[in-house]
């Protein structure tokens, strides 16, 4: 959990940070008008430094205004103070709040009181004089995400520390080396950087500034947005060379089996299907996040998403996987390992029989590559759709068939749930996949 020093300083009765915290580092103490919005999932050390005068400013939080006192003494020196639903400690000559906040404290409103602290006598500090009070409200978590560009493509830059720990708060998808759709969860919070040349923007429905939904804070050129909703909106990216945008997806982890749990297990996430040159065996333990698909045909449950899915029995020749098509939320995603050669494999969804109108369809890249030539060919799959009558009609792919190319064993699929027009779902694969007879990618049938 991060922890964040927020130093504060009185000027008369305005409450201001102190020089030595960031920019950044204040967006986590919001001060708006005097009332201050705090976070959870944050560990917050509040204070102020002693003055020059031997004054000493702090920072309480109450709840119905209740206010206790209290005597310390430390190096022979009698501190008398009050304090509210925490109480505070002495160090470095100062009196600091430690508080954590709940998630069952979201949305409550606290009262927020600061003191001066001044003495009688050089062994004494005794007199208590407020300052200033305001309302204290606490939010859903503020994530800090730092990105970085390539061409089109976008990633998070986990070279940064913050970003690092954030990492599963999100998710990107590229297609084609380019950034297509962006995940973030419901009852979140995100502080987004590039760089002091670019800037991520969210918007409700249409480019347009009267439409936007985040704020881009200009002097550290972060872009804020809180998600409190799971409807689709925008995003894009400028600067002064590029101009890209795409859907951004919210979604509720409460209710979404995609996020019910977060990967800590042995996920493989560091396999390349090219170190096939280097182990022909692949052994493995067997973790509550892995599950094995050795039917004919597998009925993907919603309680696989985020799982890693094994094939690997050994005289399975034909896979039939369906993905379900009831329900679903979208971020929902299933990454699936093969680990034995197969003759073919064919995706499809729950309501392939249903009525054209209804049947959820596929999008995204499959990726193969031949490892007796070291070749790679890539397959399309893009569902294009026209409007009619101001309704959006798609051109359907209903299957995937993979025969013979590209089913050789270290091959990894992944397919995300991304988006929904009119009663069908899209789902996004992206694959990389061996094969190793240089069979021509016209084995793939959509």
């Amino acid at each position: 959990m991060l922890s964040k020093n927020i130093i504060l300083q009185m000027n008369s009765s305005i409450i201001e940070f102190n020089s030595n915290i960031n920019e950044v580092d204040q967006k986590y103490f919001n001060i708006e008008n005097q009332n201050i919005i705090n976070y959870i999932n944050l560990n917050y050390s509040i204070f102020f430094n002693k003055t020059m005068n031997d004054e000493i400013f702090y920072f309480i939080i109450t709840e119905n205004h209740k206010l206790q006192q209290k005597t310390i003494i430390n190096g022979g020196v009698s501190y008398t103070y009050f304090y509210g639903m925490n109480d505070l400690i002495f160090d470095s000559n100062t009196l600091k709040l430690i508080r954590n906040n709940n998630q069952n404290e979201i949305n409550k409103k606290y009262t927020y009181y600061i003191f001066k602290l001044t003495k009688t006598t050089n062994t004494n500090y005794n007199i208590n004089t407020f300052i200033t009070s305001g309302t204290y409200t606490i939010d859903y978590s503020m994530i800090y995400i730092k990105l970085n560009i390539n061409n089109k493509k976008v990633d998070l830059d986990l070279t940064d520390l913050t970003t690092k720990t954030n990492k599963d708060y999100l998710k990107f998808i590229n297609e084609n080396d380019e950034l297509k759709y962006i995940l973030l969860q419901k009852n979140t919070n995100y502080l987004f950087y590039i760089d002091n040349l670019s800037k991520i923007e969210f918007y409700n429905n249409i480019y347009e500034d009267y439409d936007l939904k985040s704020i881009f804070y200009t002097n550290i050129n972060c872009t804020f947005i809180t998600i409190n909703d799971t409807i689709k909106n925008k995003w894009s990216i400028i600067n002064n060379t590029l101009n890209i945008n795409g859907d951004l997806i919210n979604y509720d982890i409460n209710d979404n089996v995609a996020d019910e749990e977060i990967l800590k297990d042995n996920v493989f996430k560091n396999i390349n299907i090219l170190n096939k040159l280097y182990y022909n065996d692949f052994d493995y333990n067997e973790f509550i996040n892995i599950f094995k698909i050795n039917n004919n045909t597998n009925y993907l449950k919603k309680t696989y998403s985020n799982k890693l899915l094994l094939i690997n029995r050994k005289d399975l020749k034909r896979l039939e996987v369906i993905l379900p098509s009831i329900d679903i939320k979208l971020g929902i995603v299933y990454k699936i390992l093969l680990l034995h050669d197969l003759v073919s494999i064919n995706i499809k969804c729950e309501d392939n029989t249903d009525n054209i109108e209804n049947y959820d369809v596929f999008k995204g890249l499959i990726n193969i590559i031949n490892t007796d030539t070291n070749t790679k060919k890539i397959k399309s799959i893009i569902p294009d759709y026209t409007v009619v009558n101001n309704k959006k009609i798609i051109d359907l792919n209903n299957n995937i068939i993979l025969k013979n190319s590209g089913t050789n064993k270290y091959g990894f699929i992944e397919l995300y749930c991304i988006n929904k027009i009119n009663n069908k779902y899209i789902w996004n694969i992206k694959s990389d996949l061996l094969n190793n007879n240089n069979q021509n990618i016209n084995n793939i049938f959509i």
